[in-house]
């Protein structure tokens, strides 16, 4: 039985998804490819900073880290600590091609360092990574070790500057940001892409604008196991909304519909996801308990064509959710 007919993917996309009401309009970042149908982010420093992800588990993160040798070797050639030193994520998507997102990391980088442990893996295991220049820049090729057709073989990296690494399955991508940092292109999305983006709040932990063009290409729009998603999509403008993690969760995402009776129909959806959702957790009485106070704070309302589905897990909650899951 398909996953999406009861509207589990919703309750996912909620899940993930599901966010902060605007008060800051997102900026645009400056490398977004101009076809952008599509815009993810996490403010890493935001979401490691927060007391519930300190309380959830970075010290098991930072003690992983330390426990490999091998991770540590490399981190210390790079001058690079990913809990320090990471501070941003963003992924796009858009054109016609399933290649084309871009994903973007911003932190400090030691470019130095970096292109010097890259030329160094570069030589060891040249059929893993291939280095060519793109204009003043380094441009990198590295060779995914699992089989895919053409052109998702590799996946290409380039150090724009010391706050900001890129990497795309499209070259021309990649191209496009580094004429960007050389002057020659700028970044001139689609109005309504930039009329979405303006809508989000930026200070937001995570947030998303999203128009369905976006993913309907490729497997997705043709395979049939997604026939159910890819006609979900088809029924919708567009989405936005964020969330925000501190000591509680709370956020507000936001369904354009094609019309007021589509709306109707995903609310009801959406209602009805969740309402089997806590069946959907076996027999973990943990699982359950924790399911039961995160669906107990989602709530979805209709006006017109646009579906909200708003979020909050208070701070008394977050604490009964960590102690369960002690």
């Amino acid at each position: 039985m398909p996953l999406f007919r009861h509207g589990s993917l919703l309750l996912g996309l909620v899940l993930v998804l599901a966010l902060g009401r605007p008060a800051f309009a997102a900026e645009i970042d400056k490398y977004l490819p101009n076809d952008t149908e599509s815009v993810q982010t996490i403010n890493i420093r935001q979401l490691l900073d927060s007391a519930i992800i300190k309380q959830l588990g970075l010290e098991k993160l930072e003690q992983a880290l330390k426990s490999s040798d091998e991770a540590q070797a490399v981190l210390k050639d790079l001058g690079f600590d990913p809990l320090k030193d990471l501070e941003g994520y963003a992924q796009t998507s858009g054109g016609d091609k399933i290649e084309n997102s871009l994903y973007i990391l911003h932190g400090k980088f030691d470019t130095a360092k970096w292109h010097a442990k890259a030329e160094k893996v570069a030589k060891d295991m040249p059929d893993l990574l291939k280095i060519t220049k793109a204009g003043d820049d380094k441009l990198y090729e590295v060779v995914l070790p699992i089989p895919l057709p053409p052109p998702l073989g590799s996946i290409y990296v380039a150090l724009v500057d010391e706050k900001t690494v890129v990497g795309s399955l499209s070259k021309d991508y990649i191209l496009e940001v580094l004429d960007k940092k050389a002057g020659k292109k700028k970044t001139t999305l689609r109005k309504e892409v930039a009329d979405l983006i303006a809508k989000v709040d930026g200070k937001q932990t995570m947030w998303v604008a999203a128009f369905p063009a976006a993913f309907l290409k490729g497997p997705i729009k043709d395979a049939p196991q997604l026939k159910d998603f890819a006609d979900f999509l088809e029924k919708t403008k567009h989405v936005y909304g964020g969330m925000t993690i501190t000591d509680e969760i709370k956020g507000e995402f936001h369904l354009a519909a094609k019309d007021a009776a589509t709306a109707k129909d995903i609310a009801k959806m959406i209602e009805k996801g969740l309402a089997e959702a806590k069946d959907k957790f076996g027999d973990d009485p943990k699982q359950k308990a924790v399911a039961e106070i995160v669906l107990a704070g989602i709530k979805t309302a209709t006006s017109g064509g646009t579906i909200t589905i708003s979020w909050l897990v208070p701070k008394k909650d977050v604490e009964k959710i960590l102690q369960t899951l002690k």
